[in-house]
C-alpha cells in the first residue's frame, strides 16, 4: 500500500489542477509547510564577496560609461629589447621605461657575476657563480647617458652604461642577453649636481560598464481574481511573494555568473545602446604568472604549495581567497587529508555559513581562505579555482573598497512602485511586476588575481 504521506505531498508537486491543490492545503493554512524553494547550487562566492565587495552608491555613478584611476609602482626590474651587441655598453630600452632612468640609476645584472676587482670580463666574469675563482657577485651597471625618445629605433632609447661598475675600464664585456633581468639597485647624485625631471608614468586608467537587468515575476489572471476559491491564495498576495522569491534569487544568481564570467561589452541595437559589465574572470592577466596550470597532473601538496607560493611572489599581498569547483575541492581535500597545514577556520565557517578552510603558505607570509564554490560547476570550472584578492592594495594595506565594487547606477527595487501591475490601465486583470536595478563591476589590480587551470580529473 503506498503510504498515504508520500501520495499527499506528490501531488502537491504536480503542476495540474494547482487550484484544487491550493484549496486542499490553503483552507487549512497548511500549504506553506509544504512550499519549499529547492536549488542545487546555492549562492556561494556571492556571500563573502558582497560583504567584502565596496559599493559606489548612484549619485557617483553618473554616466553608463564610468573611468577610474590606477597606479603601479614605478618599475624598478626589467629586460632589454634585444641582446647587447659591440662593445656591449648600449642598452635597448623602451621610451617609456628610458623616461625613469638616469644618471642617478645603478643597474643590478642578473645572470652576469663579476670579481670584486674585475679589469677583464674574459677571465674576471661569468654568467654563473664561480666560487673558486672568487666570481661571485652580481655586475653592477652605471648609466652615463639616456638617450632620447627613438634614438635606437622607433620606440626605443639608447641607454650607454660603463660595465662593472666601480672598476674604471673593463677589457672584453660580455653580452648581456635580452632574457636578464635587470634591476635599479640604487639612485646615486653627485654633489652639486642638478635635480632629474620628474617622472609621471604608470598612471593608467580602467574602465568597466554599467548594465541594466531586469526579471519579470506575476501571477495569472485566475490567481489575481480569486473565482471564488476560499484560500490564502485569492488574494494572490502569499503567492505573489513567492513568485517574487523565485525571481530574486534567479536574478542573483545569474549576477554571481555575470560577475565571474561576463564579458564587458557594448553593442547598437535596433539603434539602442546595449552595455554589458565586465567580470572577475576575464580581468585576470592572461599570462603564465596568473593563470596557474597543473599541465594535466593530480594537485598534490607540493604542486599546490608551489602555486601559492608563486601567487605570493607574483601579488605581493597577505590574503588570497581560492574558490574551487567541487572537483577540485574533492583532490585538494585528499591531498591535505591529515595535514596540520590545512583546516577549518570556525568564525568565518560561521559567519558565511559554509566552510571556509585556510591552507597555510609556504616560503611567504600569505593566508589563503579556501571555499567550495559549486557554482563554478555551472560555468565549467568543477576542476578549477580563482584565487582571488579581495581587500588589499599592498602587503598587509586593506583597501577601504576593496579590489572590487559594485556601482549602483540604479538600486535594484521592485517596479512598479506601490501594488501596481504593468498594463494595470489596459484591461490587463493579472500581476506583472519585475525586479529592475542597473549595476558594473569596479575592477581593481588585475595582476594580484588568479585562475587555476589543468588538474588531471578526480578518480570516480
Amino acid at each position: 500500500m503506498n503510504n498515504s504521506d508520500s501520495v499527499n505531498i506528490q501531488d502537491l508537486y504536480k503542476l495540474g489542477n494547482v487550484q484544487d491543490r491550493l484549496r486542499k492545503y490553503a483552507q487549512d493554512q497548511e500549504y506553506f509547510k509544504f512550499w519549499a524553494l529547492r536549488q542545487v547550487n546555492t549562492i556561494s562566492i556571492l556571500k563573502v564577496i558582497s560583504e567584502k565587495f565596496g559599493s559606489v552608491p548612484a549619485e557617483q555613478v553618473s554616466d553608463w560609461e564610468f573611468r577610474y584611476p590606477e597606479f603601479d609602482e614605478l618599475p624598478y626590474q626589467f629586460q632589454l629589447a634585444t641582446a647587447t651587441i659591440g662593445t656591449h655598453t648600449e642598452l635597448k630600452v623602451t621610451n617609456s621605461l628610458g623616461s625613469i632612468l638616469n644618471t642617478s640609476t645603478r643597474l643590478q645584472v642578473d645572470g652576469i657575476y663579476v670579481k670584486a676587482v674585475c679589469t677583464d670580463m674574459a677571465s674576471h666574469a661569468a654568467t654563473s657563480i664561480n666560487i673558486s675563482s672568487g666570481i661571485v657577485l652580481n655586475e653592477e651597471l652605471r648609466i652615463v647617458h639616456v638617450g632620447a625618445e627613438d634614438s635606437f629605433g622607433a620606440g626605443y632609447r639608447k641607454v650607454v652604461v660603463k660595465r662593472a661598475h666601480p672598476n674604471a675600464t673593463v677589457a672584453n664585456p660580455i653580452a648581456i642577453t635580452a632574457t636578464m633581468t635587470l634591476t635599479v639597485m640604487n639612485l646615486v647624485a653627485r654633489s652639486n649636481d642638478y635635480p632629474k625631471p620628474p617622472i609621471t608614468k604608470n598612471s593608467k586608467y580602467l574602465k568597466n560598464y554599467v548594465e541594466i537587468s531586469r526579471q519579470s515575476y506575476g501571477l495569472g489572471e485566475h490567481m489575481v481574481q480569486g473565482g471564488g476559491i476560499d484560500t490564502f491564495l485569492a488574494k494572490g498576495v502569499e503567492y505573489l511573494n513567492i513568485q517574487y522569491q523565485l525571481a530574486e534569487t534567479y536574478m542573483m544568481k545569474a549576477i554571481e555568473r555575470a560577475i565571474l564570467e561576463a564579458r564587458q561589452s557594448k553593442l547598437e541595437v535596433d539603434g539602442n545602446l546595449e552595455y554589458e559589465t565586465g567580470g572577475i574572470k576575464e580581468f585576470i592577466l592572461a599570462d603564465s604568472d596568473h593563470i596557474l596550470d597543473f599541465g594535466g597532473k593530480v594537485p598534490t601538496v607540493a604542486r599546490i604549495n608551489n602555486f601559492i607560493r608563486r601567487m605570493a611572489d607574483t601579488s605581493g599581498v597577505n590574503e588570497i581567497w581560492l574558490f574551487t569547483g567541487t572537483e577540485l575541492s574533492e583532490q585538494i581535500a585528499n591531498a591535505y587529508e591529515n595535514k596540520s597545514i590545512y583546516y577549518t577556520q570556525a568564525s568565518l565557517t560561521v559567519k558565511y555559513q559554509m566552510i571556509v578552510k585556510v591552507i597555510e603558505s609556504v616560503g611567504r607570509n600569505l593566508t589563503v581562505y579556501h571555499v567550495t564554490a559549486p557554482i563554478l560547476n555551472e560555468l565549467g570550472m568543477a576542476n578549477e579555482a580563482l584565487g582571488l584578492n579581495l581587500t588589499e592594495m599592498n602587503y598587509n594595506e586593506k583597501h577601504p573598497f576593496g579590489c572590487f565594487q559594485i556601482a549602483h547606477k540604479v538600486p535594484f527595487t521592485d517596479k512598479p512602485d506601490g501594488d501596481d501591475s504593468y498594463k494595470s490601465n489596459e484591461g490587463f486583470m493579472g500581476k506583472w511586476r519585475e525586479l529592475y536595478g542597473a549595476w558594473g563591476l569596479v575592477r581593481r589590480l588585475p595582476e594580484t588575481h588568479f585562475r587555476w587551470v589543468g588538474a588531471a580529473s578526480p578518480n570516480s
